[in-house]
């Protein structure tokens, strides 16, 4: 918890826009805890299994919500987002790896074909 608060601290909304954190600190209602400037982007296995969730992106309220769009990768462990510019689309993945597999990996790499 204040490794993430002192995060928060710093993380500066005139600086930066988005920011990936992994192994959140999660409260006794299962929220990660951010500051008003900032969108908590949860994968969406978080409201059925809240405990396992290990990855969020904050997505900054200074981004218009028409701008991005949250990209469902089935997995609590992969949180991604895709943002629209009136010129391309980018995809910013956040994916926790434990290092002792590669299913994540592997499941990134058939949504992002499957999106192609």
């Amino acid at each position: 918890m204040v490794v993430q608060s002192d995060f928060l601290h710093w993380l500066n909304p005139t600086v930066y826009d988005l920011a990936a954190i992994q192994e959140p600190y999660m409260d006794h209602n299962h929220n990660s805890q951010t500051g008003p400037h900032w969108y908590t982007i949860y994968p969406k296995e978080h409201y059925v299994h809240p405990a396992k969730t290990r990855s969020l992106l904050l997505v900054n309220k200074q981004i218009a919500t028409g701008a991005w769009s949250q990209v469902d990768f089935g997995s609590p462990d992969i949180m991604a987002i895709q943002l629209h510019t009136e010129q391309e689309k980018f995809l910013i993945v956040n994916m926790y790896n434990d290092n002792n597999h590669q299913d994540n990996m592997r499941q990134e790499v058939e949504v992002m074909r499957d999106r192609a």
